[in-house]
């Protein structure tokens, strides 16, 4: 058989391309190394687990490059739903957690990016969305048990857990994070949206100062269910130790739910980063083994 020559030259400079890289990624790269955007989005799904006797159970959503990636690790995003979402950890009652503009709701609409690029790398988070027991606040014990149970049983970026929360939720997330320093060390960043801390003081601030723990805070400035003082307060004692460790958005409104915005990851301030991308930007030394 005759072959053209232009042909054969083609065909090998096409193999010698492919054994270059040219069309494919480097074999020898481990997979956990790998820089590039996620393959689609996350898959979520309801978990039926208690947690002391504040916690009954939560969604879970898994990056869509979890199942193959077998040795990745993924910051962690907890958010803890508020009262209105509370419930006895049933199928049907968890429904529950799925409350518009929060992640959970978005990721179901598949409206949540599947991505975010930060300091030059794709991250994707695994993101718990929390139910409280009916009649119970989540108790810091039983918020610190979920953040420990899943660092065990997900691949966890241990540098990279953010803890969040809405209006009862949030002031949960204020609650673990002045319990103690260690508690407070344990995430890399917190964005309460709307809450209430039991009894918020200035020496409790200080507790989050002596951590180190970067905050965001969201409230509506007018809010009519939860005065906005209470994000507020924190926000001057946090800074009146540590300058500039918290910051805060009041939105000009009087609604409650601000998290309408502050979870809509295409709202930017002047810094043209979103809530997600903010918390990627905080981290943690990571824990030796």
């Amino acid at each position: 058989m005759r072959i053209n020559l232009p042909v054969l030259v083609l065909l090998t400079l096409c193999f010698a391309s492919c054994e270059d890289g040219l069309f494919h990624q480097d074999e020898e790269t481990p997979l956990e190394e790998i820089n590039e955007p996620e393959p689609g989005p996350a898959i979520q799904r309801p978990v039926q687990m208690t947690f002391g006797t504040s916690i009954v159970g939560y969604y879970e959503a898994i990056p869509a490059s979890y199942l193959f990636r077998k040795t990745k690790q993924y910051p962690l995003l907890i958010n803890i739903l508020g009262a209105g979402e509370r419930g006895d950890g049933s199928l049907e009652k968890l429904g529950s957690v799925l409350r518009p503009y929060t992640p959970a709701k978005l990721i179901q609409a598949k409206t949540f990016p599947k991505d975010f690029f930060v300091g030059g790398k794709y991250y994707a988070f695994i993101v718990l969305s929390v139910q409280m027991r009916e009649d119970r606040r989540a108790l810091p014990d039983d918020i610190h048990a979920l953040i420990e149970y899943a660092k065990k049983n997900y691949r966890v970026d241990a540098s990279r857990v953010y803890l969040t929360g809405i209006s009862l939720g949030a002031g949960t997330v204020w609650d673990y994070a002045v319990d103690n320093v260690l508690y407070a060390e344990n995430v890399a960043a917190i964005t309460p949206m709307a809450g209430k801390s039991v009894g918020p003081t200035r020496e409790k601030a200080k507790v989050i100062a002596d951590a180190h723990l970067p905050v965001w805070a969201f409230h509506s400035r007018f809010d009519t269910a939860v005065p906005s003082a209470n994000s507020t307060n924190y926000y001057n004692w946090i800074n009146s130790y540590e300058k500039n460790l918290a910051r805060i958005t009041l939105f000009q409104d009087s609604s409650h739910i601000c998290w309408r915005w502050s979870f809509d990851p295409s709202y930017q301030e002047t810094d043209s980063i979103n809530v997600y991308e903010w918390m990627l930007m905080q981290s943690r030394p990571k824990p030796e083994h």
